[in-house]
C-alpha cells in the first residue's frame, strides 16, 4: 500500500481502527522520507574581496546551498554553507488552523552548539544553558527579515529552528541564518516569494561583501540587509559617523548582491519542487481527508473578501472621523479604537458562522493603516495635528536623580524616557556573546524595560526582560557606542525605562546620550534618534488610484508605527549616522528609491532633535554638593597601621592627589572628611 502513493489516506479509515488513524498521519512522512532521498545542492558566486584565487581568500563569496540530506521529515529544510560555517533550517507546520488576529504566525529561534566550535560550555551540567543575548538578537533579526514575506493565506503556525553545526569563528552567522530560514520556509511553501541576505562593510571607503570577523573590526560601517528584487524587508547600519551618500552606497552594493543569491534559492527550489510537488499535496490531502474520516471539520481562519468589505463598511468611516480628531490624547483614541473593535464585533458577531472575533481583528488590522492614510488625504493633518513631516517638540533634564552617577528624563510629544548610568571597573565589561563570538569587552551596556503601564495595558510579563527588549537596547547601544572615547578606563551601564510610549523607542538613545555626558563620559558628541514611517495607498478598487505615493512621516506615534507599511529607525551626531534599522510591518518590500527617501526624511529629523538637546546640554548644572561629605570606614588594626604613622607620607600624597582629608576620630575610625579647599 505504502508503494503506490497515489492511495487515498481515507482508505485505511475502516481498517484497524487506531492502528489506522496513526497511519493516516505516518503515511505522508514515509513518503517525504522516500522521495527526499535525492541532495539538492545549489552554488551563488557573490562579488570576491579580493583578487587572490586561494579559494580560503575567498571563501566568503562562495555559498553553497543544499537540501534533501538533512531534517528529511521537516516540511522543509536547508543548509547554508560559507566557508566552514553551516547552518541547517528547518520549517514545519503545525497541522491544526492558528487563531490569531494581529500577529505573524512564525516562530523562529536560533541556536548555537559548543561542538560546532570545538567548546565544552562552562556549565555544571555541561550542556547549553538558556539563550544568550547573541541567540536572541539574531533570531529577531530573522523573524524581521521573513515576517513581511509570510503568505497572507496561511493559516498554520510555522515554527522555523535554526542550528548551527560547524564554525571556525571566521564569519558571523546573522546572514547565514536568514538564507537558510528562507529557504526552509519556500520549501515548506509558507512563503510565495525569495528571500536573501548579505553584509556589506565599508573598510578603507570600499564595500565588502560577507566580511570575515577579522574585516569587520576595521570597519568603519557595516550593514545586514535582506531582501529580493522587489526591494528591503530588514536592514540593520552600524556605523562610526558615515555620511548618508555612503550609507546608500553600501546599500545599494547589498542589494545587488541580493538580486544574485536570490536567483541561486530559486534554482535550489525549482529542482526540489519538481519532484516532491506530488508529494507535499498529497501530505495535506491525506491530513484533511484523515480529519474528515473523524467528522472533525475544517474551520478557515483567513478572512474573506466579503467579510473584509463588512468591516471596512462599518469600521472605516469611524476611524477616519478618530485619526482626523486631533484633540484627542493618546489614552483617548487608544480606548476609541478599542470600541470601534468591540462595537464591530458585536454586530457582525451575532449568530454569523463565518465572522470570528480573531478574523476581525486581522480586518481591522489593515484597515486601520488605510483610514490613516485616507485620514491624512482629506485634512492633510495627522492624528496629533502635525503634518506629515512634522516633527514633536523634544524637552529634556539632567541631573534628575541626584543619588546615581547620571540620568536624564527626555519627553518627546507624551513620549517619556528615563536613563540612568552606572560607572563601574573595567572588569564587569566583559559580555559573553556565545561560541562563534565568543567573550568580548564592551565600555557601553545597555538594557531597555518598557512596562506595560506605558501604553495604559496590563501584562501577565510585568517587568520580564525577552527578546523584544533584548532588541532594543542593542539598537541604543549601536547608536551610542560610536560616540564613547577610546580610551575610556571603566564601563558604563545605560537602562533606560519607557514611563510612556506614544511611538516607539528611540528617544531612549537621546535620554541615554545625556545621561552619560551627566556622568562625566567625555563623549564625542551627542546622539539623537527618530523613527520614520511609511503609509502605502489602499488599492482596493473605487477608494484611490493605485498610482498614488506612498505617504512619509517623520516621528510616526504609536497608531502609525503599528499599522504602517514600514518605519526606519534612525541614529546620529552632527558629524554623521551612527545606526538605522528598517522594520517592515507587512505588505511589499521597500524598494531602495523609498529608502533613500526614508533615510533622508530620517536625517533632517535627527538635526532638529540635536538642536533641542544642545539647548538642554547649554543649561548650566546644579551643584548639589558644595560641603562635600565625611564617610567613616571601619579598618581592621593590622591595616589601620598601614595608613598612618609611618605611612604619614604615603596619607599626606593621598590628601593632595584627592583633595579629602583623611584622619582618625576618638573611636580609632579612619575618617575621609570633608573635600579640601
Amino acid at each position: 500500500l505504502w508503494k503506490d502513493r497515489r492511495m487515498p489516506g481515507w482508505w485505511l479509515k475502516g481498517v484497524g481502527g487506531g492502528r489506522a488513524r496513526m497511519l493516516i498521519l505516518v503515511r505522508p512522512l514515509i513518503l517525504r522520507a522516500r522521495h527526499m532521498s535525492t541532495v539538492f545542492r545549489a552554488t551563488a558566486h557573490l562579488e570576491a574581496t579580493t583578487q587572490n584565487k586561494n579559494a580560503k581568500d575567498n571563501a566568503n563569496n562562495v555559498i553553497i546551498m543544499e537540501s534533501g540530506k538533512l531534517a528529511r521529515f521537516a516540511d522543509g529544510a536547508a543548509t547554508v554553507q560559507m566557508g566552514n560555517l553551516l547552518v541547517l533550517g528547518t520549517a514545519v507546520h503545525k497541522k491544526l488552523e492558528a487563531f490569531y488576529s494581529g500577529r505573524t504566525p512564525l516562530t523562529v529561534d536560533y541556536r548555537e552548539r559548543g561542538v560546532a566550535v570545538g567548546r565544552i560550555p562552562h556549565t555544571p551540567t555541561r550542556r547549553e544553558a538558556a539563550f544568550t543575548d547573541t541567540e536572541l538578537r539574531i533570531s529577531g533579526l530573522v523573524h524581521r527579515a521573513l515576517a513581511p514575506m509570510m503568505s497572507k493565506t496561511l493559516v498554520y503556525d510555522t515554527q522555523v529552528l535554526l542550528t548551527l553545526l560547524s564554525s571556525d569563528a571566521e564569519f558571523d552567522t546573522t546572514t547565514t541564518c536568514i538564507n537558510a530560514a528562507s529557504l526552509a520556509l519556500q520549501l515548506a511553501k509558507a512563503t510565495p516569494t525569495t528571500l536573501a541576505a548579505v553584509r556589506v562593510a565599508l573598510i578603507n571607503g570600499t564595500c565588502v561583501v560577507n566580511p570575515s570577523l577579522n574585516l569587520c573590526s576595521n570597519a568603519s560601517a557595516q550593514v545586514v540587509y535582506a531582501g529580493n528584487s522587489d526591494g528591503c524587508s530588514m536592514m540593520l547600519l552600524s556605523a562610526s559617523q558615515i555620511s548618508q551618500a555612503e550609507a546608500m552606497e553600501m546599500i545599494k552594493k547589498a542589494h545587488e548582491q541580493v538580486v544574485i543569491l536570490t536567483s541561486a534559492h530559486r534554482d535550489l527550489i525549482a529542482n526540489v519542487r519538481e519532484v516532491s510537488d506530488d508529494d507535499a499535496n498529497d501530505h495535506d490531502r491525506s491530513f484533511v481527508e484523515g480529519m474528515m474520516a473523524h467528522n472533525k471539520p475544517q474551520n478557515n481562519v483567513v478572512p474573506t473578501e466579503a467579510l473584509i468589505h463588512q468591516v471596512r463598511t462599518i469600521a472605516q468611516p469611524l476611524l477616519i472621523k478618530v485619526f482626523a480628531d486631533d484633540t484627542l490624547s493618546v489614552t483617548q483614541r487608544l480606548k476609541a479604537l478599542a470600541h470601534i473593535e468591540r462595537d464591530t464585533e458585536r454586530i457582525l458577531m451575532g449568530g454569523s458562522e463565518v465572522a470570528t472575533r480573531e478574523m476581525i481583528r486581522r480586518c481591522l488590522s489593515g484597515i486601520c493603516g488605510e483610514a490613516l492614510y485616507l485620514s491624512h488625504g482629506s485634512t492633510k493633518r495627522r492624528a496629533d495635528g502635525r503634518g506629515a513631516q512634522e516633527a514633536r517638540s523634544l524637552d529634556g533634564a539632567t541631573e534628575v536623580l541626584h543619588a546615581v552617577h547620571g540620568s536624564s528624563l527626555v519627553n518627546l510629544g507624551e513620549t517619556q524616557v528615563l536613563a540612568t548610568v552606572a560607572l563601574g571597573a573595567t572588569d564587569m565589561s566583559v559580555m559573553r556573546n556565545g561560541f562563534v563570538l565568543g567573550d568580548e569587552s564592551q565600555a557601553l551596556i545597555v538594557s531597555c524595560d518598557t512596562p506595560p503601564f506605558a501604553s495604559a495595558s496590563t501584562s501577565n510579563r510585568g517587568f520580564m526582560y525577552g527578546r523584544i527588549e533584548v532588541e532594543v537596547a542593542e539598537l541604543v547601544r549601536l547608536a551610542l557606542a560610536p560616540m564613547m572615547p577610546a580610551s575610556i578606563k571603566h564601563t558604563a551601564r545605560v537602562h533606560c525605562d519607557v514611563l510612556a510610549s506614544d511611538g516607539g523607542v528611540m528617544p531612549a538613545v537621546a535620554a541615554s546620550s545625556l545621561a552619560l555626558m551627566d556622568a562625566g563620559v567625555h563623549m564625542t558628541g551627542a546622539v539623537a534618534a527618530v523613527t520614520v514611517g511609511l503609509l502605502q495607498p489602499p488599492h482596493q478598487t473605487g477608494l484611490l488610484d493605485s498610482t498614488v505615493e506612498p505617504l512619509v512621516l517623520l516621528d510616526v506615534s504609536c497608531v502609525e508605527e503599528e499599522h504602517g507599511a514600514a518605519c526606519l529607525h534612525l541614529a546620529a551626531s552632527d558629524k554623521g549616522l551612527t545606526m538605522t534599522c528598517l522594520h517592515v510591518c507587512g505588505g511589499a518590500p521597500v524598494s531602495v528609491a523609498q529608502l533613500e527617501v526614508l533615510v533622508g526624511e530620517g536625517c533632517r529629523g535627527v538635526k532638529m532633535q540635536l538642536q533641542k538637546m544642545g539647548e538642554v546640554l547649554s543649561t548650566a548644572r546644579q551643584v548639589t554638593r558644595t560641603d562635600g561629605c565625611s564617610v567613616s570606614v571601619p579598618f581592621p588594626p593590622s591595616i589601620k597601621r598601614l595608613l598612618v604613622g609611618v605611612r604619614g607620607a604615603y596619607v599626606t600624597k593621598l590628601e593632595v592627589d584627592t583633595g579629602c582629608s583623611i584622619s582618625i576620630n576618638a573611636s580609632d575610625a579612619v575618617v575621609l572628611g570633608k573635600v579640601c579647599v
